[in-house]
């Protein structure tokens, strides 16, 4: 697997394990619905790409210590922070 088919295989399995929930809600409800589909599925899928949003930014913000020490265990005062 390459770093390039990773966006397709994570969308694939949002949509496999999101038309198993809408199939599963159809068919063996936990309780009557108070709210229509329509209704409740915008914001859920807005707090989906929230959330997907706040992990791209934080993600590679959280790897950045480990270089910045790095630089400052150096040597070279032009490199150190």
């Amino acid at each position: 697997m390459t770093v390039i088919h990773e966006p397709i295989i994570r969308l694939a399995a949002f949509i496999a394990v999101l038309a198993a929930m809408v199939l599963w809600e159809t068919v063996a409800p936990r309780r009557s619905r108070s709210h229509a589909r329509i209704q409740r599925w915008p914001s859920n899928f807005a707090i989906v790409a929230l959330n997907t949003g706040i992990l791209r930014i934080n993600i590679p913000i959280a790897e950045l210590p480990d270089p910045l020490q790095e630089l400052k265990n150096t040597k070279m005062p032009i490199l150190a922070v």
